[in-house]
């Protein structure tokens, strides 16, 4: 199985650290994140996962990457 991150935790990430220590340090972490085993997650997806998650609903779809998180999926078509 695979861990996962969204873009928007990932650019959290980089604000926090550019403001902290300086963006250099940032571009480094954000890097050390991407060559990880994480998987990225679009923003509209990780929205819609955490959405149907959040009130037991099944997300209708015919993208493959939603199987692999915590919700239930309803394929849109075959």
């Amino acid at each position: 199985m695979y861990g996962f991150i969204s873009s928007v935790t990932l650019t959290e990430i980089y604000y926090i650290y550019a403001r902290r220590v300086g963006t250099d340090v940032a571009r480094k972490r954000v890097e050390q994140i991407k060559l990880s085993n994480l998987k990225m997650i679009p923003i509209a997806d990780a929205l819609i996962a955490a959405c149907a998650h959040s009130v037991g609903a099944k997300v209708v779809t015919d993208d493959k990457h939603f199987e692999e998180l915590d919700v239930r999926v309803v394929k849109f078509r075959d």
